[in-house]
């Protein structure tokens, strides 16, 4: 390599695995960090580095690409960034989708992502296309991408953000993969996402709180309601009086309630879809809620609670 064993083959190659190791994890700051270390050996060694990778040594192409992408010289990131993604490499690849979309060539930034994606089955690239379709409101594709990336990477907080953003425009917003997905998300290392994944959990929480304060039973409802029972019927007053009083006030009652309440309405609007419905809620009349009912009439609440639970991992199980 002439001049550039000078510079200390170890040096350039942990800039290029600190780059690379960045660029697979999502840690940014790791990336900072090795990048400013590399800084002053790259600055004076650029013309030996240029030179070697011109001869095709691709950790030089990176390493040019990034730095030059990094400094916002996006000509010349591109010109080497064009060289590392002609061998498909993922990163140079991903850095020429994020130099062209810095520069508003959104169909660029598409192709060089969604080749990245294709040939590489890279994350980060997925994950850059679900924010380019989650920005122009396709929530379908973006919901594609960011579950591509998350399938791939389950530590990957700013695509289970995108994700769970997917689900609350498409679905109910308080289910429960959707909260855990934003727990993931505020472990996130970029501040601009943990803070609003930490917002909306707070807000999916109150609204559980909220729900499970509620007079509604949806699936007691549902039930009652296929055999045209009114709202205030005995059956209901029964459930929500058990639920109100000796429920809530047991250790784990508000937790019960609340997954019930966040699983609840997406049960019922499954099993309404379904043409056999009203046999369905027959079903769960008989097999739950009538022995559930004669439980609360002998003062048996403990055998009450175990086959409302019962209930509830069932149902959830099969049309949740």
């Amino acid at each position: 390599m002439g001049a550039l064993e000078d510079l200390g083959k170890s040096a350039l190659q942990s800039f290029a695995e600190g780059f690379a190791k960045a660029h697979e994890k999502r840690k940014r700051e790791e990336a900072e960090q090795n990048f400013l270390e590399g800084m002053r050996e790259f600055m004076a060694h650029e013309r030996e580095i240029q030179e070697e990778a011109e001869k095709g040594n691709l950790d030089c192409i990176q390493m040019l690409t990034g730095v030059y992408y990094r400094q916002g010289e996006y000509q010349k990131a591109a010109y080497w960034g064009r060289k590392g993604a002609s061998f498909d490499d993922a990163t140079c690849l991903y850095l020429m989708g994020e130099i062209a979309f810095a520069q508003e060539d959104y169909n660029s930034a598409d192709k060089y992502f969604t080749r990245n994606v294709n040939v590489n089955g890279d994350p980060l690239s997925a994950t850059a296309l679900g924010n380019m379709y989650l920005g122009i409101k396709d929530y379908s594709n973006a919901q594609y991408y960011f579950d591509f990336a998350f399938r791939r990477d389950k530590s990957n907080s700013e695509a289970a953000f995108g994700l769970a953003v997917c689900k609350m425009e498409t679905e109910d917003p308080y289910l429960e993969d959707i909260e855990e997905l934003m727990q993931i998300a505020a472990r996130s290392d970029n501040h601009s996402t943990r803070d609003a994944a930490q917002q909306i959990l707070q807000q999916i929480q109150a609204e559980q709180t909220k729900r499970a304060n509620q007079n509604n039973c949806f699936v007691t409802t549902a039930v009652c309601g296929s055999f045209n029972k009114p709202d205030d019927c005995y059956e209901l007053t029964a459930f929500r009086k058990f639920r109100d009083t000796w429920l809530a006030a047991q250790p784990d009652g508000k937790s019960l309630i609340a997954e019930y309440y966040a699983i609840a309405p997406r049960i019922v609007a499954n099993i309404n879809s379904l043409a056999d419905a009203k046999k369905i809620y027959k079903n769960i009349w008989q097999e739950y809620l009538e022995p559930c009912l004669n439980f609360i009439k002998r003062g048996d609440n403990l055998s009450c609670k175990n086959k409302y639970v019962e209930m509830v991992r069932e149902l959830k199980k099969i049309y949740f």
